[in-house]
């Protein structure tokens, strides 16, 4: 008795057994039923083959499909998770360099790192700095457990090649402090702490590398600080002008901007600091928002969506405007 033989004799409707179904189409959903089932991805009462027999086989073949979708979904999913090199490896350490998020989440669990968290918590998320600004991180994992906890995993950021070839930015131990940055620690570099790293671990610090794809439409006109300001508790931040290298929204290729302390104060979209504008600190633009005149966007503010905020506005702490046009007024925190 062949396979359709046995489907007509058991089944207590005519479709699986009808000349509408192909023996290689049973055999296909039959063999990827059973897949699903021993995966438990099809749980009881479902995973009964012959509860299916008594129903039309077109209901069985789009349930089959249905989780055998989910079964794709957690697969991409893990190995989403697993893309990661291994750049470098002793007896002291593993250096890994995360492909996508979630690879990156998995690594830096137990971390404060916010390359490594979603944004929610407040933090840049990995597309602001590695899909958007390029940037590359490596993490570095130790293998003993003799090593201080909070040293157990460092992440080191290198920025992308318009910064220099192989241009460390920054170093992060396990609880988000900086152990070293290239401009400066509470105005010190902290190179002590760096070259304990490569003493500790015995990493040719020449292993990090750019690898990733500056994809910015802007860059900072000079390395050169054009100016500095300070924010709302004194903190002083150098400023650099900003061009833009491609066209996009009304900017144009080669055109002169406003001003930032960092690349990752401006984020995807046709966002642009216009004018004698300012965005510092951990002011953040994105979407179509524009910054014009002598605005100033600072601390945790977040500028979005179709928002123009121009003339001597100046916005800053944990405020978050989307599609508001604001022409002039001083706006913090808990302002109404």
């Amino acid at each position: 008795m062949n396979f359709k033989q046995y489907i007509r004799e058991n089944s207590t409707t005519d479709v699986w057994g009808s000349d509408k179904v192909s023996d290689d189409e049973i055999k296909k959903y039959v063999k990827l039923f059973k897949t699903l089932k021993d995966e438990q991805i099809i749980k009881p009462p479902y995973n009964d083959i012959y509860m299916w027999l008594k129903k039309f086989f077109g209901e069985f073949k789009k349930f089959v499909d249905e989780h055998n979708k989910k079964r794709e979904s957690r697969e991409e999913s893990k190995e989403k998770k697993t893309k990661a090199d291994v750049v470098f490896e002793n007896s002291k350490c593993i250096v890994y360099l995360p492909k996508t998020y979630e690879a990156s989440a998995k690594l830096g669990t137990g971390t404060k790192w916010c390359i490594s968290a979603r944004s929610e918590r407040g933090c840049r998320s990995w597309e602001d700095y590695v899909d958007i600004n390029g940037v590359t991180p490596y993490y570095i994992i130790s293998k003993s457990d003799d090593v201080d906890e909070k040293y157990r995993k460092i992440a080191v950021i290198v920025m992308p090649s318009e910064f220099g070839t192989h241009k460390i930015h920054s170093v992060w131990s396990a609880d988000n402090k900086a152990m070293y940055d290239m401009y400066g620690v509470d105005g010190q570099p902290h190179l002590s702490e760096i070259n304990w790293i490569w003493d500790t671990f015995d990493i040719n610090r020449n292993i990090f590398k750019t690898v990733n794809t500056f994809k910015s439409k802007f860059k900072l006109a000079s390395l050169h600080s054009d100016k500095s300001v300070k924010d709302d508790n004194g903190k002083e931040y150098n400023l650099y002008r900003i061009q833009a290298i491609k066209d996009f929204g009304d900017v144009r290729e080669g055109e002169m901007g406003g001003y930032v302390s960092n690349t990752n104060n401006i984020g995807k979209g046709n966002c642009w600091v216009y004018d004698k504008a300012m965005v510092y600190g951990d002011g953040f633009i994105s979407g179509n928002a524009k910054i014009k005149g002598n605005a100033r966007i600072h601390g945790d503010a977040h500028i979005s969506g179709d928002s123009v905020i121009s003339g001597d506005a100046d916005i800053a702490g944990d405020v978050k405007i989307v599609d508001k046009n604001i022409r002039t007024g001083r706006i913090r925190k808990n302002a109404k």
